[in-house]
Formats: structure tokens, sequence, C-alpha cells
């Protein structure tokens, strides 16, 4: 039987801690049915380095703005936001958002 070297043992620690962070911020969603507006743009006003943005309008939509250059990659990630808020509020992530 063959027993794994240092390097085998830490690939599988940093896999299973990647696994492991990405559930533990996968986000309860605090809605279930959301209405939503999509605008590509440019550029995000306001947030110059943000790939895309999600905004509550106060009546009910969740208004999503991506920038031209990465649709649709964010948008699931943005979506995440509609349905459960601020889930990583105060770390900046690109967590769901499959950039080419």
């Amino acid at each position: 039987m063959r027993s794994l070297s240092g390097a085998g043992v830490l690939l599988i620690i940093c896999c299973a801690s990647i696994m492991s962070g990405c559930k533990a911020l996968t986000p309860e969603p605090k809605r279930d049915t959301i209405f939503t507006a999509v605008k590509i743009v440019d550029r995000i006003e306001g947030h110059p380095d943000a790939l895309a943005i999600t905004r509550f309008n106060g009546t009910g939509v969740c208004e999503i703005e991506v920038r031209r250059d990465v649709y649709p990659d964010c948008l699931a990630h943005e979506v995440m936001h509609c349905f459960s808020g601020n889930w990583h509020a105060g770390k900046e992530t690109e967590m769901f958002c499959d950039l080419r």
C-alpha cells in the first residue's frame, strides 16, 4: 500500500478547505420570489471597480447592473443578492461569478 506524500496530503487539505468554504458562504434565501430588472452598462456609476451591483428600488424590484465586459458571468452572484440580501457584507467577492 502506498502512502500519500506531503504534497498529496496538502492538496487534499486545500481541496477540502475550498469546498467547505464555498458551502459556508452559500446564503440562505430571505425571499421566495423576486422581481428583477437587469441593465447592462459600460461602467457602474459611483462604483468604478465593481463588476456588477444590486439595488432594491423601494418598490420591490431588485435592480441589477452588470458591466458589459463581464455579462452574463456575474448574474448568478447578483441574483443571490436579490434573494438573500447582502450575504457577503464588508467583503468584496467574485464568488459565483463565473468569469471567462
